[in-house]
């Protein structure tokens, strides 16, 4: 039988003509119909035929695939992944963010902050933190809940939507501490056990509180220290028998983002005096703009206030 014998074997009307005979046109029609009819039955490259039936794989890829854009297309693998809720690979962070298109769970290592991802269109996705940095709401690019940055902690969660290609808004945040986060015009205390004065203290969660409460944490610590992003707001303690020649030291913007108005306070309550350095960017001190860093004595208090993303000034009793 002429045409295509279902396992894809195609063979025509006349299939064997002997050499020095002559071949009559209505074989050679026949045969001429066979393959017209073979092409019309096969895909066109260039999408001109419809697909009349199930194409039969025989575990065989479609490779080269387009991402599918609009209903009734088709996907991709990755897209597949993308909505199913795979977890992807990790994602370091870097400003902006670069959300990657292998799953659409995510952990994101090291410390940068950002004000933007770059993300495509039409995309749920979770990403855990892995420690802190500071997410910086915009109204557009990074819409975060009640237009707040959020400074995040290892262990917390929050779930976005891209709205549009590098537009996104946070739909769901969920700290490891289980409490709120702040919304505009509201603070929230964690709950945690700080030392305070040497002492383990709780501070209690509050959340929607109108103003600070008064309380300072305080962060001991004997022996060289650089600060950290958690610290902003604290009090570096160096306690009576802390060690001699300690320097206490405030990171470059590169490495840890404070917020601008950040303020870190120190104290020396020990006979050995404490260094407080910087970096690579510039500390002045108060009244007389000299930069560079400090000497703090016995029972002296400094307290440097961030003035701009590579500038800090600072000011103390014992300073020098």
């Amino acid at each position: 039988m002429a045409g295509r014998n279902g396992s894809g074997v195609f063979t025509v009307t006349n299939p064997d003509f002997v050499s020095g005979t002559t071949i009559s046109s209505s074989e050679m029609d026949a045969n001429f119909s066979d393959v017209s009819t073979a092409l019309t039955g096969s895909i066109a490259a260039d999408g001109q035929t419809t697909i009349t039936g199930n194409l039969p794989m025989n575990s065989k890829k479609l490779t080269g695939l387009a991402a599918g854009s609009s209903a009734g297309d088709s996907v991709r693998y990755e897209q597949v992944l993308v909505g199913l809720g795979v977890k992807g690979g990790d994602i370091v962070s870097a400003s902006p963010l670069v959300v990657d298109t292998d799953g659409s769970y995510f952990d994101v290592t090291g410390t940068t902050g950002f004000a933007a991802m770059q993300v495509g269109a039409n995309r749920m996705f979770t990403l855990q933190f892995d420690g802190a940095l500071i997410m910086t709401h915009h109204a557009t690019n990074l819409d975060l809940p009640g237009a707040a940055n959020i400074t995040t902690v290892a262990g917390d969660v929050a779930t976005f939507q891209s709205t549009g290609a590098n537009t996104v808004q946070c739909v769901g945040y969920t700290k490891v501490d289980g409490t709120a986060v702040a919304g505009a015009g509201s603070v929230a205390i964690s709950s945690s056990t700080e030392n305070l004065a040497g002492t383990a203290t709780t501070v209690p969660n509050v959340a929607g509180v109108k103003e600070m409460a008064s309380l300072v944490v305080q962060n001991v610590q004997a022996g060289n220290y650089t600060c950290v992003l958690l610290d902003q707001g604290k009090q570096i303690y160096h306690a009576s028998d802390a060690g001699a020649s300690d320097v206490y030291t405030i990171p470059a913007n590169a490495s840890v983002a404070y917020e601008i108005g950040t303020v870190l306070s120190f104290v020396n309550m020990s006979s050995a005096t404490v260094s407080i350095a910087i970096t690579s960017d510039t500390m002045y001190l108060v009244s007389d703009g000299t930069t560079g860093s400090r000497t703090l004595a016995q029972y002296g208090m400094a307290v440097a206030t961030k003035l701009t993303a590579t500038t800090w000034l600072i000011s103390g009793s014992a300073l020098s």
